[in-house]
C-alpha cells in the first residue's frame, strides 16, 4: 500500500472509531455506518473472484445507511487531505452521478474531520 493509500486508510479508520463511539439524535452511528472495501491492490485470482461477487471500480468508501431529508442515505469517497496527491477517478464520478441521481447524497471527504463533519450535517437534516 502506497502513502497516500494508507493515509486513506488510517483517515477511514479515525472515522470508523469515531462513528463506533457516537450517538447523534438518538442514532448510534457506528450501527448503520460501514466500508465498501472496493479499492486496494489484490493478488489477480482474488480480483477476479471479487469482481465476479460485484466489486466495482469507483464505488464510494462508506455508506451511512440512514435516510434523511428525503435522502436514501449517504455516501463517502475518502480521500488523503493535503499535502497528499488524492484525486476523483473517472469511476468514482461516474458513481457519485449515478447515486446522486437515485437521491442519495454523495460526498467526497478530504480526510476524517471532514467526513465527520458530513456525517453530522447530514444526520441534522429534517425529514
Amino acid at each position: 500500500m502506497g502513502k497516500r493509500q494508507e493515509v486513506e486508510s488510517q483517515h477511514q479508520r479515525t472515522v470508523i472509531e469515531w462513528a463506533d463511539l457516537a450517538t447523534i439524535q438518538g442514532v448510534k452511528v457506528g450501527e448503520h455506518l460501514f466500508a465498501i472495501p472496493n479499492g486496494g491492490h489484490r493478488h489477480i485470482a482474488v480480483a477476479r473472484k471479487l469482481k465476479l461477487e460485484g466489486v466495482r471500480p469507483g464505488v464510494p468508501d462508506l455508506f451511512l445507511a440512514i435516510s434523511k431529508g428525503g435522502f436514501h442515505g449517504l455516501f463517502i469517497e475518502m480521500k488523503a487531505p493535503k499535502p497528499h496527491k488524492s484525486t476523483v477517478s473517472q469511476y468514482q464520478v461516474d458513481w457519485q452521478v449515478r447515486l446522486t441521481s437515485q437521491n442519495y447524497w454523495v460526498v467526497v471527504c478530504y480526510g476524517a474531520d471532514a467526513a465527520i463533519q458530513q456525517i453530522k450535517d447530514y444526520l441534522q437534516l429534517k425529514e
